[in-house]
């Protein structure tokens, strides 16, 4: 007997850099469309050499909260939400444009 074979979509991703153009500041969204799953992951704030070390070591012995990045799935609630503030954003940053090519149209030499 043929097994149907479902096709699997490929993962979407994202990666934002923080405007400070810091490669510690990196934010990566990875949506998977077969599940309709949302997913981000983050780069945690950085530490000691020593404090890597223990990390590293721990991480050695199965500890999986420990390492330099973390993930999670975002849900509906909170997809609506972000949504709404990345409209706010993306708003802001129009109406700033306009009034700075204003200002620069103003400005007298």
């Amino acid at each position: 007997m043929e097994e149907s074979k479902v096709p699997q979509l490929k993962l979407e991703r994202i990666i934002s850099d923080c405007s400070c153009h810091s490669p510690e500041h990196i934010l990566h969204f990875v949506y998977d469309p077969n599940f309709g799953d949302l997913y981000t992951e983050i780069h945690l704030t950085p530490t000691t050499f020593f404090k890597r070390i223990k990390i590293a070591i721990k991480y050695l012995f199965g500890y999986a909260d420990c390492g330099c990045f973390d993930c999670w799935m975002i849900n509906n609630e909170d997809a609506e939400k972000i949504i709404e503030l990345l409209e706010r954003k993306q708003y802001f940053d129009i109406e700033e444009k306009k009034e700075w090519k204003e200002r620069v149209n103003n400005a007298t030499i």
